[in-house]
């Protein structure tokens, strides 16, 4: 009979504290961004799919909270919010319109920010600059003279591809952003927030 009341008072012990993990998983949505935006992607910022933030964040699209701003069909931004206060903040538009800071992409000056390229209409040059001790990265991407992008994670999914991710983000975008000057931004000046 105690043998029993011993054994009884371990499994109710093991599933207090066993159960609240089991409980607290979450599945995970597709981890991977594409490089080329997906055509069947809802997009709650223009230009910006969301299956691409659900991937940068570790979140399904439902589960996320999408903040627009779009300044004349020049400049945009783009914050995503996850529950647990990630964030993705994309800024993105014409260089005259967006401020660049080449030294922000570091948090430590012994870090240097990785240089890269991606296939945009108009060639251009970015930066990447990934911190795994606080789960932050950025990416900075220049196409000439004709747009600018800029992406911010805040607490990603570690063990994730996140330079590479990012990079994909940041291709997948730039057909867009990256067009000549004197065509029209395919960006409305305003869109409702999400």
């Amino acid at each position: 009979m105690v043998a029993a009341i011993i054994i009884i008072a371990a499994l109710t012990t093991a599933g207090i504290l066993i159960w609240p993990r089991i409980a607290n998983t979450r599945q995970l949505p597709p981890l991977t961004v594409p490089s080329v935006a997906p055509s069947d992607s809802a997009q709650s910022c223009p230009g910006i799919p969301d299956t691409s933030a659900q991937a940068l964040l570790g979140y399904y699209a439902k589960d996320l909270k999408f903040k627009y701003h779009g300044i004349g069909g020049k400049s945009h931004s783009c914050t995503v919010s996850t529950p647990e206060d990630g964030r993705l903040y994309v800024e993105y538009g014409t260089p005259d319109s967006v401020y660049e800071d080449p030294n922000s992409l570091t948090n430590d000056a012994s870090e240097t920010a990785e240089s890269f390229h991606v296939n945009s209409p108009i060639s251009g040059e970015g930066y990447v600059f990934v911190n795994e001790q606080t789960a932050r990265a950025q990416i900075s991407y220049r196409c000439g003279d004709s747009g600018v992008i800029i992406v911010k994670t805040y607490s990603y999914i570690l063990g994730t591809p996140i330079k590479q991710n990012l990079i994909n983000f940041v291709s997948s975008i730039s057909p867009s952003v990256c067009t000549p000057q004197n065509s029209a931004s395919p960006y409305p000046s305003s869109h409702p927030e999400s």
